[in-house]
């Protein structure tokens, strides 16, 4: 068996002006299958990213940042968004 990623959460986020961004959580997956027993993975990093690529930083529960130039303020009380902080 291999790694892999999954997209594991999706949420909508809002900038200072109203525009709406769809949030995606990526958690990757590590291989712990041994020789004796099935299929067997962990989740471990996550990641956030806007629907089109680009990074997401999270700051706060609610708060997010869209890489860029400028880095542009998010804000959500999605209920799927997530509540602390990332590895």
């Amino acid at each position: 068996m291999t790694d892999y990623t999954e997209r594991t959460r999706t949420f909508e986020a809002k900038d200072d002006l109203g525009r709406s961004y769809l949030i995606c959580e990526f958690t990757d997956f590590c291989d712990t299958t041994t020789m004796n027993e099935g299929p067997s993975y962990i989740p471990g990093l996550r990641r956030l990213q806007a629907s089109d690529g680009q990074p997401i930083n999270y700051i706060s529960k609610g708060h997010y940042q869209l890489v860029g130039v400028p880095n542009i303020d998010l804000t959500s009380n999605d209920p799927n968004a997530p509540y602390k902080k990332y590895c």
